[in-house]
């Protein structure tokens, strides 16, 4: 959880920042923004991955760091996106459908570690629609 919530200018820089340094560390992922609150999957090779938790671990910007899921995979569901992005607080049902469900429950961690399959569906549709 973001320690404030991050403007438009400030989510842009921190995702500019994100892609640049997941290209030379080979992560790929999708990150997650509402209220304040983010949800990110990472994949990469497990050194990669862990430097870059520790690194959120210790940012001042964040607080309450949970790790939801881990596990290795086979091949990537992210390939392509040095991280894909998307401000949920700017999503509609009609420009996401099927989005709704997910958006009337709060957006927490807790809800995604009790039920795994529905954090890999919120990513996925992400992935779909984006």
């Amino acid at each position: 959880m973001a320690v404030r919530p991050f403007s438009p200018e400030e989510l842009l820089q921190l995702l500019t920042q994100s892609r640049a340094r997941n290209r030379e560390r080979d992560l790929t992922g999708l990150l997650l923004y509402r209220n304040g609150q983010f949800l990110q999957a990472l994949e990469g090779p497990a050194a990669q991955v862990d430097a870059l938790i520790e690194k959120i671990w210790v940012d001042r910007r964040h607080a309450g760091l949970r790790i939801l899921m881990r596990e290795e995979i086979s091949e990537r569901e992210f390939p392509d996106w040095s991280m894909g992005f998307k401000n949920i607080n700017e999503a509609t049902e009609d420009a996401v459908p099927g989005l709704s469900r997910f958006l009337e429950r709060k957006f927490d961690a807790s809800y995604y570690v009790e039920h795994p399959s529905e954090l890999w569906l919120l990513l996925r549709l992400f992935k779909i629609r984006r």
